[in-house]
């Protein structure tokens, strides 16, 4: 989760926000992708992106509308690569899998040692 009062995106908020959309719908295929996605905006952006912005304008902030659809983009990309088939087979691994991201993901310095 990025911290509240430095640079509230990151690319790694952007990629569990992609992960969580597609799980939830992949879950409730009958709830547009759409909405998955404006949700799991909320979950996994700091609250400076979405609710503070939003109340400060009255409305759907232009920040949070644009993170969105960039989350509903990624999201899409990875629906037409086949990186995610509603009618693929949900066990409890898939769901353990999703339950845990990013937090399964190495450091990337883990796989050897520093010079």
């Amino acid at each position: 989760m990025p911290r509240e009062y430095d640079d509230p995106f990151e690319a790694s908020a952007l990629a569990a926000a992609t992960h969580l959309a597609l799980s939830r719908w992949r879950e409730t295929p009958d709830v547009p992708l759409e909405t998955h996605c404006f949700e799991a905006v909320r979950k996994c952006f700091c609250a400076c992106i979405a609710d503070i912005e939003d109340a400060v304008e009255g409305r759907l902030s232009g920040t949070h509308a644009a993170v969105v659809a960039l989350v509903l983009a990624h999201a899409r990309e990875a629906v037409a690569a086949g990186e995610l088939r509603r009618t693929a087979t949900w066990d409890r691994i898939d769901e353990a899998s999703s339950e845990s991201f990013p937090a399964s993901d190495p450091p990337g310095w883990i796989a050897g040692r520093p010079d």
